[in-house]
């Protein structure tokens, strides 16, 4: 409240204090506006992604078009030709027709004759009709997984003295006993088909330990999900060290993606069971046989990657989380940002902000970047590069420009004015992917691999302790690699888990990993087309 007793008489000076006021006020007013307005943003954000789709697609005929200033982002008409009608020598191809796939070949054929009856066989006129061919169709029959048990007998003899003396002289046993086959795990029911089809449906198929339990429980099968948990512990600890070699791999190559995740760990020491532990993915070593390692750490901190990346060189691949800042530390290694996580940004301001034009603006740029990259999918890296800074380099001026002006004109809480700024903090890393054609314009190789886990603890939810959860990212980085290669999982881990058991050195042991095995030997190593 104003105190009317010390207001001066003075109308002149009354009519200023009552301006400062008004003034005050307005300013407070568009203050509160601007929060409403960003907090409006956020609501109309957590409804979209709660109800909306979950498609980030980008359409240019969208609503509104993506309409803006011809004049200030009308590309070069010779440039705009180059990047949407590039010229791309079209390789000769056979095309495929539509309707059903043919059923794969490696499936067993059960044959099933229709014959015509012999009276039949008689045409009118008396004479023998000829067989001219089979008129063959394909149905697909399946039956529950084969479950048999595998018992071994080893053949045990004896002397035929009940005591002999010259057995008792050379202090020998007068019973021989054939010896036992090396085992995945000794005194257990575990075989490696077992343990494959355990994995593979964990962490493939996304079915937690419980639900297996069921499903043995339907085949008359005493098998419970704490046995199963202890299987799984134990065959991680008893070769770990094929988690050593995969990061070998991995750090051989010239460039390493890495994101992160949540996940929830209920036993970890001095810790709440609520608290969030994280999963982290890399992947990296030989682009043409990737390597794919999972790591589970109880924090999000990323000063562990000091430690880990100290002796690499080359590129790596990250978003915007500021804990990768700590890798500026280190030598030899350049930073590149994921286009993917900045072009989100826009998406999200595109879908909750009632002004669009800014985000539509942005997305229409970057779209154009991802159409270059589609272009140079088939190149070289050394064709790629040379691309990207005739057709790139360009584009990305015009963004830089754009981002520069935008960045005085949008409110810096409103979600354009984070993603401009988003955006720009990261600019140096993410001009870096056009220095070299081996780069990515974005980390979703990562984010890919992250999706089966990500999809997995909605089923399975959580780990119970730090040596579960390091059991699965061991699993994973397994199951990962061996998709990233093209092999089938269950097939391959099968494969693994049946050589594994007779390997003597560690030449051996590298030569099970996903990058080298043998595929000739499995019985069906190509992973599907498609894979869910």
């Amino acid at each position: 409240m104003i105190d009317t007793e010390k207001l001066p008489n003075n109308v002149q000076k009354l009519k200023k204090i009552i301006k400062h006021l008004d003034n005050d006020l307005q300013a407070e007013k568009d203050n509160a506006e601007k929060k409403i307005n960003a907090l409006l943003e956020q609501i109309r954000l957590f409804k979209d992604k709660l109800f909306g789709s979950k498609s980030e697609k980008h359409y240019e005929n969208d609503a509104q078009g993506f309409l803006f200033n011809e004049a200030e982002f009308e590309f070069d008409k010779e440039q705009l030709s180059s990047i949407n009608q590039p010229e791309v020598e079209v390789k000769a191809h056979t095309r495929i027709k539509k309707g059903r796939r043919k059923l794969p070949e490696i499936l067993e054929r059960e044959v099933v004759e229709i014959d015509i009856s012999e009276s039949e066989k008689i045409c009118p006129s008396g004479k023998s009709r000829k067989f001219i061919k089979w008129e063959i169709s394909e149905k697909l029959d399946i039956k529950p997984p084969e479950v048999k048990v595998i018992q071994t007998k080893r053949a045990v003899y004896g002397c035929p003295d009940s005591c002999c003396v010259t057995c008792e002289e050379k202090k020998e046993s007068p019973v021989k006993t054939a010896p036992v086959q090396p085992q995945l795990l000794a005194k257990t029911i575990v075989t490696p088909g077992l343990f494959a089809y355990l994995i593979a449906s964990k962490f493939c198929d996304h079915l937690p330990y419980y639900r297996m339990e069921s499903i043995f429980n339907r085949f008359n099968i005493d098998v419970s999900r704490q046995t199963m948990c202890r299987w799984t512990i134990q065959v991680f600890r008893k070769y770990e060290i094929l988690q050593e070699m995969l990061w070998k791999e991995l750090l051989s190559g010239p460039l390493i993606g890495i994101d992160e995740t949540t996940m929830q760990v209920l036993l970890e020491s001095g810790r709440s069971a609520k608290t969030k532990s994280y999963l982290w993915v890399f992947r990296g070593g030989n682009p043409r046989a990737p390597t794919i390692v999972f790591e589970y750490r109880e924090t999000r901190s990323a000063k562990f990657l000091l430690e880990l990346l100290k002796d690499y060189k080359g590129y790596i691949q990250t978003d915007g989380y500021k804990g990768y800042n700590y890798l500026e530390a280190l030598e030899d290694i350049v930073l590149i940002a994921c286009w993917t996580h900045g072009r989100r940004k826009y998406d999200e301001a595109a879908r909750a902000s009632k002004n669009k034009s800014s985000a539509q603006q942005a997305l229409s740029m970057i779209k154009r970047l991802y159409i270059i990259e589609k272009t140079a999918k088939d190149f070289t890296p050394e064709e790629r590069q040379r691309l990207r800074k005739k057709e790139s380099v360009p584009i990305l001026e015009k963004i830089k420009e754009w981002l520069d002006k935008k960045h005085f004109q949008v409110l810096p809480q409103s979600l354009i004015g984070k993603a401009v700024n988003y955006t720009l903090t990261l600019w140096p890393r993410l001009i870096n992917y056009v220095d070299d054609g081996i780069i990515p314009i974005d980390n979703n190789g990562v984010e890919n691999a992250l999706r089966p886990e990500c999809l997995g603890k909605k089923n399975w939810l959580f780990s119970y302790t730090p040596s579960g959860a390091s059991a699965s990212a061991f699993f994973y980085s397994l199951v990962e690699t061996a998709k990233a290669n093209g092999l089938e999982p269950y097939w391959y881990l099968r494969y693994l888990f049946q050589q594994i058991i007779q390997v003597e050195t560690e030449e051996e042991m590298r030569n099970l990993l996903p990058q080298y095995v043998n595929r000739e030997e499995i019985k069906e190593y190509r992973m599907p087309g498609k894979w869910g």
